[in-house]
């Protein structure tokens, strides 16, 4: 099977670079990455959905903790942040990515929504970060269905 192409073929009837037709379902799924341990700050920013900027302001506001470790081979020491930290931050906080990805609305226009609505953000010293209480998680469910138009669960109020 060396050089062959799964999720592509050719159209016979069209020449040219419009012969070329893709399977979009095969090759644009999303993969679900798995986090374990330790985090990178990378790591960890791609698991709470925001930048490295902001894990750092996290972490110098005392939501996150920070270790060193040593790489034994080359003697450079590496910072993770640590597992319970990002589980205990999680527990108790989301942050405006992982709402966003949740109810498939794009970052940006979440955002300007909660700042009409003018919902605060958790108080950082270090600096600003777009995490929220988990409490906001439900309006923000009712925001996204008032924005698409979809209707709102009985209930519910949006106010």
């Amino acid at each position: 099977m060396a050089g062959r192409l799964t999720g592509v073929s050719r159209d016979p009837d069209v020449d040219g670079l419009a012969a070329i037709l893709i399977d979009y379902t095969e090759t644009l799924e999303k993969s679900e990455r798995v986090f374990s341990g330790d985090l990178s700050l990378k790591d960890a920013a791609a698991r709470l959905r925001i930048s490295v900027g902001s894990i750092r302001r996290l972490r110098d506001g005392g939501y996150l903790k920070q270790i060193k470790a040593r790489n034994p081979d080359t003697q450079h020491y590496r910072c993770y942040i640590t597992e319970e930290s990002i589980q205990a931050f999680a527990e108790v906080y989301v942050t405006l990515g992982q709402m966003a990805e949740k109810i498939e609305l794009a970052a940006i226009h979440l955002a300007r929504a909660l700042d009409r609505r003018e919902i605060e953000t958790i108080p950082c010293d270090a600096g600003f970060v777009r995490a929220y209480p988990k409490k906001t998680r439900n309006l923000v469910r009712d925001l996204a269905m008032v924005e698409t138009g979809q209707p709102t669960p009985v209930g519910s109020s949006t106010s």
